[in-house]
């Protein structure tokens, strides 16, 4: 449970014990004789301990506030509880008449000793301002031995409120409890709670108050321990006392009941906690060897690639042995240096610049980046730096994943057609690899999205608010990571195994329309064509192009604005242009260039939904048909995407 609630519990047990206790002193005022004694016949309240307990709800409201008027005020009113019941319990020893517990109101109910609280009201009010004390002093120890004299005073006085539940006669009491009250107990056993909840994750308390199984099934026990007793009592009493069965075969039948009715109520729950527990075994398995399948990857790109993380502002945290093999530096040399340490000079300083503004935005920043060993000499690496983002939108950590591609540029520099034969087989490997890859981290994702579900279905009203925040993420992240790895193997498989088709535009914009059409209808979008033609091409790929281009025309628009796209085709020579315009938000001419590399975004999550692969798509399927592809913003707002296709293609292209 929340704290706040604990504090809410806390402060209606002051209202109502600072109510009860005013009501019986005004009751002794005027004489009021069923406030003093709520059962009649029964022992009554006395004036003095009213006192104390309005006195208690006072320390209990200032108990470890933060003001040094409230603290003062604590110590004094817990100072006058043990006070007035040291003096009363001096009197009983003496065995003197003392006027204090006259000294407010006299007393004409009392036979022996009248004002006087009776004995386990001294010391239950003696118990409870000690503690007070301990639970103001904040030290864990203290804390703990107060927890122990609070757990006394309960004890004392559930004995108390269980006997007058019983209905028991006070001859047959002990002698604390002959003279306490009934409103008197249950004020002691209120105090006592409020006190325990003034620090709710220290000692015993914890386990009623937390969240962990363990301390759940404690609070489901309770009906049990504390109620079927006492309702077991009551019966077993009321057979005695009418003679319906003897003292000893009425115990016998008390321990008999208890046992069969404990049993009954705990089957069902047992039963419950081996299902969740085998749930839990089950995913545990799945778990482990998912981490298994995980860690092999992971050993697999400690080998092959240069991997490090920092914190935000660019200081090292960890390297692989890879990192440390091509820097020349040892791991001591570079932990807690900025990344810096490997700046050849190469770069100009808005290379970096763009570098960190994309990071700190949320995007994933690709590049070839010229780095400085230990000992001078320089090498190539491509740089992927994937930033790690919290909640607020701010990054705090990087991951920088890179591949030694000295000898690439090399090759290039050099242009060795040797060189780029074999690079380009290199590409084509690295190809299958991302496809692989990306395929083969299909099946521990659906594992863990499948289990995820579980837990949702199973725990999430279970768990606590951080505990369903962290769940919702969980699902959310696998839910991006499943579309993510999608759009990576459909960017993998453009330009694998496609023939030329002759392709009626017309038809395939139509189709893609009624692809869209629940976007189309959600947004009341309008799109128009004008004379689209019939031209050779990739149908799939042709076909994906335009859902992006229509897809992205719909959703990047201003609140408030229908969206408005218009398709054309235009002719020329040798290529057919197609042009996609819409009334959208625009793209920055700074940035026209680069949304169409691989994983590219512009905007927030939160904003627009994506993955930042679609106009790479778009891009691979421009170069599939020997054309281009290029964006403005018009004048007027909105963006037109131009994408041309070559007239004459073939297989062998």
């Amino acid at each position: 449970m929340r704290k706040s609630v604990f504090n809410t519990i806390v402060f209606y047990i002051v209202i109502f014990v600072a109510i009860t206790s005013l009501t019986v002193m005004f009751g002794w005022f005027l004489g009021v004789r069923p406030v003093l004694e709520i059962i009649p016949s029964s022992a009554t309240m006395k004036f003095n301990s009213a006192l104390l307990f309005l006195f208690s709800a006072i320390s209990l409201f200032c108990l470890n506030k933060k003001n040094d008027v409230l603290f003062v005020l604590n110590i004094v009113t817990s100072g006058l509880v043990i006070f007035i019941t040291s003096y009363t319990l001096m009197s009983y020893i003496m065995e003197l008449r003392f006027d204090l517990d006259t000294f407010f109101s006299s007393d004409a109910y009392s036979i022996t000793f009248p004002g006087r609280m009776g004995l386990g009201t001294c010391y239950s009010f003696l118990l409870l301002g000690l503690a007070v004390i301990g639970f103001q002093t904040n030290r864990r120890r203290l804390i703990t031995i107060s927890q122990v004299l609070l757990v006394v005073v309960l004890l004392l006085t559930t004995v108390s409120i269980i006997s007058y539940i019983l209905n028991l006669n006070s001859s047959d009491k002990t002698t604390l409890l002959e003279s306490m009250a009934i409103h008197t107990s249950l004020l002691f056993f209120l105090l006592a709670i409020g006190i325990l909840l003034k620090q709710p994750e220290i000692g015993y308390v914890k386990y009623f108050t937390s969240n962990y199984a363990g301390n759940k099934l404690l609070l489901i026990s309770l009906p049990v321990v504390v109620f079927l007793p006492i309702i077991l009592g009551l019966i077993i009493l009321y057979l005695i006392n009418n003679d319906i069965v003897k003292v000893s075969f009425g115990i016998v039948l008390y321990c008999v009941s208890f046992i069969i009715f404990s049993l009954l109520y705990f089957t069902p729950i047992s039963v419950r906690i081996n299902r969740s527990d085998k749930s839990r075994r089950i995913l545990e398995d799945k778990l482990q060897a998912n981490n298994k399948e995980l860690k092999q990857f992971k050993t697999a790109l400690d080998e092959i690639a240069i991997i490090s993380t920092t914190d935000a502002h660019g200081n090292i945290k960890s390297v692989n042995k890879e990192f440390c093999k091509v820097s020349g530096y040892r791991k001591k040399e570079l932990i807690g240096k900025n990344i810096s340490i490997l700046n050849s000079g190469h770069h100009k300083p808005s290379f970096f610049q763009d570098m960190w503004k994309t990071i700190n935005d949320g995007s994933i920043w690709v590049k070839d980046i010229k780095n400085k060993k230990k000992n001078g000499e320089t090498f190539w690496v491509n740089t992927a730096v994937i930033p790690f983002m919290l909640k607020s939108g701010k990054p705090y950590e990087f991951l920088s994943i890179k591949i030694d591609v000295s000898e690439r540029k090399k090759a290039q520099n050099k242009l060795q057609s040797e060189y780029i034969k074999q690079l380009e087989k290199n590409n084509h490997e690295l190809e299958q690899f991302a496809y692989v890859a990306s395929h083969d981290l299909q099946e521990p994702l659906r594992t863990i999205m499948s289990f995820s579900d579980l837990l949702y279905q199973e725990y999430y009203n279970k768990l606590d608010t951080t505990g369903q925040d962290s769940l919702n993420f969980i699902k959310d992240s696998t839910q991006r990571m499943h579309v993510l790895i999608n759009d990576l193997l459909d960017y993998s498989r453009l330009g694998k195994e496609y023939e030329i088709e002759t392709i009626n535009l017309r038809q395939l914009v139509d189709d893609c329309l009624l692809d869209l059409k629940s976007k189309i209808d959600s947004t009341m979008a309008e799109i128009t064509t004008g004379n689209l033609p019939t031209i050779d091409g990739y149908s799939l790929p042709l076909k994906l192009l335009f859902q992006n281009l229509l897809s992205n025309g719909i959703k990047f628009v201003a609140p408030e604005v229908t969206p408005k796209i218009h398709v054309d085709v235009k002719e020329t020579k040798e290529f057919w242009e197609i042009i996609i315009s819409d009334n959208g938000i625009g793209i920055p001419k700074e940035h026209q260039k680069r949304i169409f590399d691989i994983f590219q975004r512009l905007h927030n999550k939160s904003d627009y939904e994506g993955t930042g692969i679609g106009l790479a798509h778009c891009l691979r399927v421009a170069q599939l048909h020997k054309g281009e592809i290029s964006v403005n913003t018009n004048l007027n707002g909105g963006s037109t995407f131009k994408t041309t296709i070559k007239k004459h293609l073939s297989n062998d292209n």
